[in-house]
């Protein structure tokens, strides 16, 4: 037997406890999958990949690590729709000379993040050639509508989870290949190569308060403003722009760091990029950035100590004036409001 067909029959064995109860549903194993979505509910698809050069270098991550990665930040999308989880395909592309223990391990990876989101495995596509991880997820919409960039409003206000800023700064140390020689730094390389759906959160979150757009953070946070901005614009006819506390901006990557930490020397600071650079501009952070009315806004503030997750606000939604285009403001502290030109990351960009 080839070693192609021996791979395929190890995949449909491992994923036996996956096959569907449901005779009206076709599982992996078939040349296509069969799934029936709740009765009135929407399908929400995403498709993503994770390509060796592009979003990882091979000698950064191991395969179990790249395999839950993949998952993860492909299942993003559905946390910034605020959708349930159902399943994904996967297609991998594997070289020629990635050994067999590589191949159990990378997609060991991909079932621990599958099974962590609540995401079952319908099957997908095994290939040879360079290292490429393309993955579709779906979810359908629950009790909710999906939420959708477009619904800004003014007056609402900013919020997002996590830390995002850690992830760039981890990635930056890698293309450096320098070791982490203080907590910061490991914690940093840990969020770009471990990073986390927000999907319980976001569900969580519908539960008890009213959100009026999302996005998750793969670009950067400031650039994924402006999607949200632009979305708006588009859709609505509505030229909004956003003002950014800089404060809150300067705590998003370290605000689980006491002061004696903080004056670790990190390198990825070293090119003149400081923490609201990072927290602007990092992306692949996959935490999510979302908009709600200040009514709602005052809930979540009460609620936060609740939640065992992190939240912080920290901007809002403003009319944008003399029909000029969606615009980000940063508002420091002394009340100067600068003009912010969000750079982000663009893959086609030399």
């Amino acid at each position: 037997m080839s070693l192609e067909f021996e791979r395929i029959d190890w995949i449909k064995n491992t994923l036996e406890s996956q096959l569907p109860t449901s005779e009206d549903e076709i599982g992996p194993g078939d040349d296509a999958s069969v799934w029936i979505p709740p009765p009135g509910e929407s399908i929400v698809i995403s498709n993503d990949s994770q390509v060796e050069g592009t979003h990882f270098i091979n000698e950064w991550i191991t395969p179990k690590n790249l395999g839950r990665r993949a998952v993860e930040v492909t299942a993003s999308d559905l946390a910034a729709m605020g959708a349930q989880p159902q399943g994904l395909t996967i297609s991998l592309t594997l070289p020629k000379t990635y050994s067999e223990t590589a191949f159990k391990e990378l997609y060991s990876g991909i079932l621990e993040a599958s099974e962590r989101n609540d995401l079952k495995i319908w099957g997908g596509n095994l290939t040879q050639g360079p290292l490429n991880l393309c993955l579709t997820v779906t979810g359908s919409s629950g009790r909710w509508n999906p939420l959708r960039r477009d619904g800004l409003k003014e007056g609402d206000d900013l919020w997002v989870s996590g830390n995002p800023g850690f992830a760039g700064m981890g990635r930056e140390l890698l293309l450096q290949n320098l070791q982490p020689d203080s907590h910061l730094e490991t914690l940093s390389i840990d969020r770009f190569l471990n990073p986390q759906a927000r999907i319980k959160e976001i569900l969580e979150l519908r539960t008890k308060i009213q959100l009026n757009s999302a996005i998750d953070i793969s670009d950067g946070l400031a650039k994924d403003l402006q999607h949200l901005l632009t979305s708006t614009l588009h859709s609505k006819q509505s030229s909004l722009s956003a003002e950014l506390q800089l404060e809150s901006l300067t705590r998003l990557p370290n605000n689980t760091l006491d002061e004696e930490e903080l004056q670790l020397s990190h390198r990825a600071l070293t090119t003149s990029k400081d923490l609201t650079y990072w927290s602007l501009e990092g992306g692949e952070d996959y935490e999510v950035l979302f908009s709600v009315s200040k009514k709602e806004s005052s809930k979540l503030e009460s609620l936060t100590k609740e939640l065992s997750f992190k939240l912080s606000k920290i901007g809002e939604v403003q009319s944008a004036t003399n029909d000029t285009p969606p615009q980000i403001y940063i508002c420091s502290s002394n009340g100067n409001i600068d003009l912010y030109k969000p750079s982000g990351f663009d893959h086609f960009y030399t």
